[in-house]
């Protein structure tokens, strides 16, 4: 079982370096099942054909399902904020919440 902290840190790593749409599903797969070992195969399809019955973007919602299978709710309430979509929607307003921080050229 692994601990908040690695789920964080892996959920962050799939967030910037994951493409987005289907691709990043495969990416998921590719980390929590073969790589890390923290879910069976059959676990993450099971939250892959849930997630795609819910509404909103597949990969944020199976992100929490990972996250509840493996921390219960406190993986739940963090994991699905760190994927790649709330990631890019917050680096894509960085420029303008803080211009005098960033260089303009």
């Amino acid at each position: 079982m692994p601990k908040l902290f690695d789920l964080i840190k892996t959920s962050l790593y799939i967030g910037f370096t994951g493409y987005g749409g289907p691709a990043i599903l495969a990416h998921m797969k590719s980390i929590f099942v073969k790589k890390k070992g923290w879910v069976t195969e059959k676990d993450f399809m099971d939250g892959l054909s849930l997630a795609q019955l819910l509404p909103g973007a597949t990969g944020v919602t199976l992100m929490g399902y990972l996250g509840f299978r493996l921390k219960r709710f406190r993986g739940a309430d963090t994991l699905p904020f760190l994927d790649q979509v709330s990631i890019r929607r917050f680096s894509g307003r960085l420029p303008v919440s803080f211009p005098q921080t960033l260089p303009l050229h």
